[in-house]
């Protein structure tokens, strides 16, 4: 498969789109980190552990890597530190008792909904600086990109093939 040339071989970092979705990330987390730090005593990665727990579990450690990629090491961590906060249980699996399963407590359930309710008013406000219909367009955009860039690292491709 001939390799396809972009209009211009060089885009600079401001206009890469992984720099900007990582800018628009850090800073919403700077923004929100002091208010899960003050109030539940959760880092950035706990948060995110917590989050994806509670929206997709119950989970193991090695899916909540998978949904938030992040290293494995990292989610460890931060599971240790949420059970000990008494955010997170870690059970076995029933169906299969060799896998560990994470569930929050309602404690943690609790915190995520309070976090998740900030975090939605906050993007709220963001994305009032998008004119009508520009909202549901930038989530289509993102939804097909995150797809896109899931999709590369499942495919056969490597980076060779985007290199001179």
């Amino acid at each position: 498969m001939p390799k396809k040339t972009p209009p211009d071989p060089t885009v600079p970092l401001e206009h890469r789109i992984a720099y900007q979705a990582l800018m628009i990330a850090t800073r919403i987390s700077q923004f929100l980190s002091p208010m899960w730090e003050e109030k539940y005593g959760l880092t950035t990665i706990t948060w995110r552990v917590m989050a994806v727990v509670g929206r997709y579990g119950p989970l193991s450690a090695k899916e909540v890597a998978e949904h938030t990629s992040t290293d494995a090491f990292f989610v460890s961590r931060a599971i240790v530190q949420l059970t000990r906060q008494g955010y997170m249980t870690k059970g076995v699996d029933p169906r299969d008792r060799r896998r560990s399963v994470l569930r929050l407590t309602a404690a943690g359930e609790r915190a995520r909904i309070d976090v998740e309710q900030v975090m939605s008013a906050l993007e709220h406000d963001v994305l009032g600086a998008m004119g009508p219909g520009e909202e549901r367009h930038i989530r289509e955009i993102l939804g097909r990109l995150a797809a896109t860039a899931s999709d590369r690292l499942k495919s056969p491709r490597t980076w060779k093939d985007f290199a001179d």
